[in-house]
């Protein structure tokens, strides 16, 4: 893949709609349950914590992009540093964004079988998503602007349709008291639940590969704030309508509609709104399993993606077969084992990077 033109450079407007349309989607299963469980009423506090920390990060990339002229990153730590440092570092980057994808992908896997599915299903039902994320992969950056351009709409309007059918039976005293409970929890939330944050880090993957248009930094920290709000407020409605079951509630959006159509006596158009989530949701997964490859691709200094990309997208079809139906267990080691991972990739490394002196024009990214 070759970026260097601006043929296949996204649109801002494609950047923004990654925002809106694609990261927002992978919170909106398992998240809001997690987050119950450990803080209960304050949980819509715990995930804004979460956003206003990777704000932080994203406005420290925005800044970094700002210094370099929107130079690809991966050429700024190249001149700056060593062709050395700039492999290691998007090594390491393609570890990160690998771990990111395993949740989510557990977490579909399971949310399809929980939902759509009378019997469990072989997990070779799960094989097309496979062949699609490696298709993906062999492309440019560009498919993900084509594709955010159709998903934006099946995200808004399936967002619509839950929040629709859900906050009639949301009830917001649920979510008192706000501050009389214990401070470590707001410690200890956050930081359980990071492995579905960190989104800022893919305007790492973004540098240099997107046009440089007037009000660039506004209008994506407007999108990424956009759907920031739109989880807050469905996580506000998902304790507000379960109170203190919803940390039992795994999948958010079908025990939402479902319980609202119950309480309704109506027919199931919810599955509307999950099929249009599910659209979205394949893009969203397939996302960070692309900046993984991306980044192996720069790292071992290949011209062409199919190595990398069959490397991840094998590993993670394996991981799938091996850890099927487990996906608490793989939460739980991924957050105590891995999660200084996140914290380091996707918080501190971004920042650091501002201290790279200017100058840097931008060049081409071999890929």
């Amino acid at each position: 893949m070759t970026l260097s033109n601006e043929r296949n450079k996204l649109k801002l407007r494609q950047v923004c709609f990654i925002f809106i349309a694609l990261t927002p989607v992978t919170k909106i299963s398992l998240l809001p349950s997690v987050a119950a469980s450990f803080l209960e009423e304050q949980l819509w506090l715990g995930l804004l914590i979460n956003f206003v920390l990777d704000f932080i990060v994203l406005f420290a990339i925005l800044l970094l992009l700002k210094k370099h002229d929107n130079a690809p990153i991966f050429d700024v730590v190249e001149q700056k540093l060593s062709p050395t440092c700039a492999k290691i570092l998007f090594f390491l980057y393609s570890i990160f964004f690998f771990l990111k994808a395993i949740i989510p992908l557990l977490e579909q896997q399971d949310y399809v079988q929980n939902t759509l599915y009378e019997v469990t299903p072989t997990v070779l039902v799960f094989l097309p998503f496979f062949a699609v994320s490696f298709y993906s992969c062999l492309k440019e950056l560009k498919i993900f602007g084509r594709c955010v351009d159709i998903s934006i709409w099946f995200t808004l309007l399936g967002l619509g349709l839950v929040l629709f059918l859900a906050l009639p039976i949301c009830r917001i005293e649920r979510l008192m008291p706000i501050i009389q409970k214990p401070t470590y929890k707001l410690i200890k939330g956050p930081f359980s639940t990071i492995i579905w944050f960190s989104d800022s880090v893919y305007m790492l993957i973004f540098a240099g590969h997107f046009l440089n248009q007037k009000q660039r930094a506004l209008k994506i920290s407007l999108s990424y704030l956009s759907g920031a709000v739109l989880i807050i407020v469905l996580a506000i409605i998902f304790y507000g309508a379960f109170g203190p079951i919803a940390k039992t509630r795994f999948w958010a959006i079908p025990e939402l509609t479902i319980f609202s159509i119950a309480i309704a006596n109506a027919t199931r158009f919810d599955y509307i709104a999950i099929f249009l989530l599910l659209f979205s949701q394949v893009f969203a997964i397939i996302l960070p399993i692309f900046s993984s490859v991306k980044c192996l691709q720069l790292a071992l200094n290949l011209k062409r993606s199919i190595i990398p990309a069959s490397i991840i997208n094998g590993l993670l079809f394996l991981f799938v077969i091996v850890f099927s139906n487990r996906l608490f267990k793989v939460f739980g080691v991924i957050v105590n084992v891995f999660g200084w991972i996140f914290i380091c990739f996707g918080y501190v490394v971004p920042i650091l990077l501002l201290l790279l002196p200017r100058g840097t024009k931008n060049a081409p990214l071999k890929a």
